[in-house]
């Protein structure tokens, strides 16, 4: 695990759990929220996304060794992340314009018995009251949230002037502060 000698205010870990197995990497998640229980700051370089949101209270996203924005997963996921998307067969009960009209709701395609609807996060709790409304709520319904990976693939892509359809280079840094 993590050997600290001296209590540091500062540790800074770069790819600290890239090659690790899930276990293992979850045991190095727990010691770094050890470090930081006891009041060390933790600077993590790291490309795992899910690392950086699950541990990390600020973030700052890098292409080039420059700063491209920071702020904390939840700032940043709300500045660039996708829509969230809601899946589900449509109730017989219920019609596409209805979910059309929901606050927060920017469309809704219905394609081979299956609806899916994007919208603002805001939109899920909206989208969820009309299904109650119409009926049992569908047992195929599926919900994605945009997670930090989505807002900073597209804030990267963008500052690179990347379209979606191109292959991104590798060469972005993620640096994660906690404390």
């Amino acid at each position: 695990m993590l050997a600290v000698v001296n209590r540091p205010r500062l540790v800074i870990l770069d790819e600290l759990t890239q090659g690790l197995d899930p276990a293992a990497r979850r045991g190095v998640w727990a010691a770094i929220e050890e470090l930081r229980f006891a009041g060390t700051t933790v600077l993590l370089v790291t490309h795992e996304l899910d690392e950086a949101e699950e541990l990390c209270d600020r973030v700052v996203a890098m292409r080039a060794g420059r700063v491209l924005d920071s702020g904390t997963p939840a700032e940043l996921v709300d500045r660039y992340g996708r829509s969230a998307t809601v899946s589900f067969t449509l109730p017989a009960t219920l019609r596409p314009e209805t979910l059309a009209g929901l606050p927060g709701v920017n469309s809704v395609r219905v394609q081979g018995g299956k609806t899916t609807v994007t919208g603002d996060r805001a939109a899920i709790a909206e989208i969820g009251a009309a299904l109650l409304h119409a009926g049992p709520v569908p047992a195929d319904l599926s919900v994605r949230v945009p997670r930090l990976e989505d807002a900073l693939v597209g804030l990267l892509d963008a500052a690179a002037g990347i379209p979606d359809s191109e292959p991104r280079r590798n060469d972005d840094e993620l640096i994660g502060a906690t404390r």
